[in-house]
């Protein structure tokens, strides 16, 4: 009688931990990177003096093992820019920089910027990343940090364009697209460049401009591009735009417009 007591009791214990484990899943299905696990069942062997085991009944139930399912999961929007997802094997590391200095590794993406401009966890762990260096090494694993000082601005010198003119479009018919570049000051100019279709299938003109809010586009500031039956833009060299600025930038801003390399075959950003 007391073997088919405990017998009985450990089917109820397993699958009150099946249970658990089922009711754990639900509860966190919610929980950013949480991974589901799932349990396997074993069956109790009673040991028999005899040959055979023909005459000896089981002794019940017990959890054999609960794994983790580390398939890959779905992927959600959110509206803060650090939130990031690893698709594909893999786990961000984070330490305890205020505590025990231990280092950890996580599937939770949740991350922000603390009061220092270190990249944290939703628990304040520092995410861990390498530092690429000017000759393209990577430096020793540390903190991910963003100075907030302020960095002196950049005139554009090269800007580039991935533009595909619609060969079917009519005589005169025209096209424009507009790119930004920044002056001295690092105010955003945008460079309208319109293309316009001749009675050649394969050429185009264009212009490019600048509002009058800023001054005058001169230098290579149109011309004539054409194409190969293939689409692909024939050799050329690229157009240098000359900024002539009136908001208070250093004025005869060259812009170069990439278009070919240096051999003057296309780089492929223009195509009909």
């Amino acid at each position: 009688m007391g073997s088919s007591l405990l017998t009985a009791v450990s089917g109820l214990e397993s699958f009150n931990e099946w249970i658990s484990t089922i009711s754990n899943n639900i509860a966190n299905a919610e929980t950013t990177a949480y991974k589901s696990q799932s349990v396997s069942f074993a069956d109790m062997l009673s040991e028999s003096l005899s040959a055979s085991a023909a005459t000896s009944a089981g002794s019940g139930v017990t959890i054999n093992s609960i794994t983790t399912s580390w398939t890959q999961g779905g992927f959600s929007s959110t509206e803060t820019s650090t939130d990031l997802a690893i698709n594909g094997s893999g786990f961000f590391i984070v330490r305890d920089e205020d505590g025990t200095g231990m280092t950890y590794y996580t599937r939770s993406g949740e991350f922000d910027f603390d009061t220092n401009g270190n990249l944290v966890s939703s628990t304040g762990l520092a995410v861990q990343g390498y530092k690429i260096n000017d000759d393209g090494s990577l430096s020793a694993l540390g903190n991910i940090k963003v100075s907030y000082e302020a960095s002196a601005p950049v005139a554009t010198t090269e800007m580039s364009t991935n533009v595909s003119l619609n060969s079917e479009l009519e005589e005169n018919g025209t096209f424009s697209t507009s790119t930004t570049v920044y002056d001295s000051l690092g105010n955003s100019i945008p460079i309208t460049i319109v293309y316009t279709k001749t009675a050649n299938n394969n050429e185009w003109t264009w212009e490019a401009s600048i509002s009058d809010t800023y001054g005058t586009l001169e230098g290579d500031s149109s011309g004539t591009i054409t194409f190969d039956t293939d689409g692909s833009l024939t050799a050329g060299t690229n157009p240098v735009f000359e900024l002539t600025l009136t908001n208070g930038a250093a004025t005869g801003q060259e812009v170069t417009w990439e278009l070919y390399d240096t051999a003057g075959t296309t780089n492929g950003s223009l195509v009909q």
